[in-house]
């Protein structure tokens, strides 16, 4: 039931608008921080900045909630959106490395931290874990 909670705790989420918020068309979901984008022309793998979840070949509850409610969302937003930081553009493995929007209704809402807030993710940044 933990992910239901998550999913209207993002659902729910109030509004915050980023400055440099790129549309793309969501494709798929990989597993809990990565998705499937496409930006104009080009495929994007993306690996959502400053979270991590398990890995779904774990086979983990917790693994299998966090891809669920990132697919969830995703599929039902009307815009999704990419927002880049400066500097870091790629992981090791080529993954563009971005923050995740969504409109769920009433303005974008960011899922990196909704997912965090919702207990489905913890904080890492460059594998590291806050």
């Amino acid at each position: 039931m933990r992910w239901l909670a998550a999913l209207l705790l993002i659902l729910s989420a109030s509004p915050a608008w980023a400055q440099e918020l790129s549309e793309v068309e969501y494709i798929r979901t990989i597993d809990g921080d990565t998705v499937v984008v496409v930006e104009g022309d080009e495929e994007l793998h993306v690996r959502l900045l400053g979270i991590n979840t398990p890995e779904l070949g774990e086979g983990s509850a917790a693994a299998f909630a966090a891809a669920f409610v990132l697919a969830f969302v995703l599929e039902r937003s009307g815009s999704v959106y990419l927002e880049r930081e400066d500097g870091e553009e790629f992981d090791h493995y080529g993954r563009t490395l971005a923050w995740l929007w969504a409109d769920c209704g009433s303005g974008p809402v960011e899922l990196n931290t909704a997912l965090v807030t919702a207990g489905l993710a913890v904080e890492a940044w460059g594998g590291v874990r806050r």
